[in-house]
């Protein structure tokens, strides 16, 4: 008989239960907003002109001066003496990938192309060999070989290292 009374009163518990939640769920909920506030006037200050964007010669000394070297120098280029130079190009980029060989050049006016080995350059130059970091181009008996810039970081400092201090925790 206990068995049956205890049933009864879950049973009664658990229908109330889910007669509030449907309570709940199907009631409508009308939102509370609160008041708007009125937003505050602009700030009566008259329209001043930009400033003037800087002058060439300023922003050339920012790329002979760099931010993030101790010395504010930039880095040294290899002098390659110019006996019957390629027209102006700089090699950027080497693609090594299996059969696929691919030199990327920046000419004059940022025009950029990508020789695979073998193709020719409008001035007769020929792409005649290609490793990691340079390329070789070749016009009859003239050779002539660009190499990837690789710019570094000054050496680090020689001075003695910082020291955390020992809190005794692992």
């Amino acid at each position: 008989m206990r068995l049956r009374a205890t049933m009864l009163a879950a049973v009664a518990l658990n229908g109330l239960a889910l007669a509030a939640l449907i309570w709940r769920l199907t009631a409508p909920v009308a939102p509370h907003w609160l008041a708007a506030e009125p937003a505050p006037p602009p700030p009566a200050t008259t329209a001043a002109e930009p400033p003037p964007p800087p002058s060439d010669v300023r922003l050339a000394a920012t790329w002979q001066h760099p931010l993030f070297s101790p010395d504010r120098r930039p880095d040294r280029q290899a002098r390659i003496p110019a006996r019957d130079p390629l027209p102006d190009l700089t090699l950027t980029g080497v693609v090594l990938d299996g059969e696929t060989r691919w030199a990327y050049l920046r000419g004059p006016g940022a025009t950029r192309r990508r020789l695979a080995a073998g193709d020719a350059l409008p001035g007769g130059w020929t792409l005649a060999r290609l490793t990691a970091r340079a390329a070789t181009f070749r016009r009859g008996e003239r050779t002539r070989t660009l190499t990837l810039a690789m710019p570094r970081l000054p050496a680090p400092d020689e001075g003695e290292a910082v020291r955390l201090p020992d809190t005794g925790q692992p």
